[in-house]
């Protein structure tokens, strides 16, 4: 991070005002997420501690307020993205049922920092196939959101550790067709 940073732009500014506006998530939810075994840290983070009511239209989303009135709305979690000086670029949202995941202005193509250090014996960086193993996982990793933007970001970024087993493998090499990085099961338990 740097040391001196510009005033936030008017993007950046209407991005935290949106987050700040979002309601604390209720204890009914914190409770379900401790259970889920996701970190008391993770919880506790003010990026990640709010929810709304959000309509989702393929990989974007939109607040209650943005829609029409008879507009179907879902309740969600809502992330604040920043980039690698903290500064926001992107709020996104996961509902879990039916399980969506998108953002609210198309600038992230992954929910997470693709080059944050890897904790991955093999170095990989870890692909979760959902929101909730990302907060399990301390938010190491990423969860894609745009698969063919993700698909390019990704690309010289590996090895990727596919953290959804088997299958979520075979997803990450269908993503990729015939330019595939290095791709490891990640749920396996990882040897001595």
């Amino acid at each position: 991070m740097h040391d001196f940073l510009p005033p936030l732009t008017d993007s950046e500014r209407l991005i935290e005002e949106r987050h700040a506006a979002c309601e604390l998530l209720p204890q009914k939810a914190i409770r379900w997420f401790t259970e889920q075994q996701v970190p008391a840290a993770v919880l506790a983070n003010p990026d990640v501690l709010v929810h709304a009511k959000v309509k989702f239209a393929g990989t974007r989303f939109i607040f209650h307020d943005e829609a029409a009135h008879y507009d179907k709305f879902q309740d969600a979690l809502i992330i604040m993205l920043r980039d690698g000086d903290g500064r926001p670029y992107d709020l996104a949202a996961w509902a879990r049922r039916p399980s969506r995941l998108g953002t609210w202005c198309g600038r992230a193509a992954v929910l997470g920092d693709p080059v944050a250090p890897r904790l991955h014996k093999h170095g990989a960086l870890l692909v979760h196939p959902d929101p909730l193993g990302w907060l399990r996982h301390s938010r190491a990793g990423v969860v894609i959101i745009h698969r063919r933007t993700a698909a390019r970001e990704l690309m010289d970024l590996g090895p990727l550790a596919a953290m959804g087993g088997k299958a979520h493998v075979g997803e990450l090499f269908a993503l990729f067709g015939a330019m595939v990085p290095p791709i490891v099961d990640g749920s396996l338990p990882e040897a001595g």
